[in-house]
């Protein structure tokens, strides 16, 4: 019997709840089974489902592991070029609103200032005041 995966669906105060079980721990997890069922056998007992219930379940379970994943990714913050970064001069932008860092963004101030399309540009004539 080759295990592919091991879903735990357990309810918690009336809400579904799913527990991944790591494939590297499995036969761990199916030898302790056993001994928490209602039979109390040595072995777990597992019980086929009908191919049609296996499909939508199978498709559930791919749905939530793709959203638990998805919450575990850093958004995709965009990055500059580094070349480009370097050559930037902060001085040559205005905030024209809140483009500063964001909770966990990686980029520096300055690099969110770079890439901002919203930053006012500022000439350099402008900056030294003539």
């Amino acid at each position: 019997m080759a295990i592919t995966a091991i879903n735990v669906f357990i309810e918690v105060d009336g809400k579904q709840h799913i527990a991944p079980i790591r494939a590297d721990a499995a036969d761990l997890f199916m030898g302790m089974l056993g001994a928490f069922q209602k039979d109390e056998k040595h072995r777990a007992t597992l019980i086929p489902l009908h191919e049609d219930v296996s499909e939508h379940l199978i498709a559930t379970r791919r749905a939530l592991l793709k959203r638990i994943e998805a919450q575990r990714e850093p958004p995709p913050w965009p990055r500059a070029d580094p070349k480009a970064l370097a050559a930037f001069d902060p001085a040559t932008k205005v905030c024209s609103h809140n483009c500063g860092q964001s909770k966990n963004d990686p980029r520096s101030e300055n690099e969110c200032k770079f890439l901002c399309d919203l930053c006012w540009r500022v000439e350099k004539e402008q900056r030294n005041g003539k």
